[in-house]
């Protein structure tokens, strides 16, 4: 799973990330592309950008995901449909996608990053 914060304040509220840190993250309009594996979370890339950000996303389908097989993606979105509906479109575009969804975030999660977190998760599917 992968996703995008627009902004860190939120993080930094929370005390997950250092005031400074989204301070400066914010001055240069840096968002942080997250992956979220086997339960640990980490800095993929940063991105400048929204254009960047799906470029990245882009990049990230076509290196990470299974290269043919057929895939669910979900593109996840916290207040943002227009911007999981871009990363669906992105991993589509370099994938082969069997089934695609566009869900909101729960409340409780979006409370933690913030309107405009957003990103997408796959996993290969069996056609029948």
């Amino acid at each position: 799973m992968f996703g995008t914060l627009r902004t860190l304040t939120y993080l930094a509220r929370g005390g997950h990330v250092p005031s400074l840190a989204a301070s400066v993250s914010g001055l240069l309009d840096v968002r942080p592309i997250l992956e979220l594996r086997s339960g640990e979370v980490h800095r993929y890339a940063l991105a400048r950008t929204e254009s960047h950000v799906l470029t990245t996303f882009r990049e990230i389908a076509k290196r990470e995901l299974p290269k043919g097989q057929p895939l669910w993606v979900l593109a996840f979105h916290s207040s943002d449909e227009l911007a999981a509906q871009s990363i669906l479109e992105a991993v589509a575009s370099v994938t082969r996608v069997a089934r695609a969804e566009v869900i909101p975030l729960t409340p409780a999660l979006g409370a933690h990053t913030g309107p405009g977190m957003s990103g997408f998760a796959a996993m290969p599917v069996a056609l029948s």
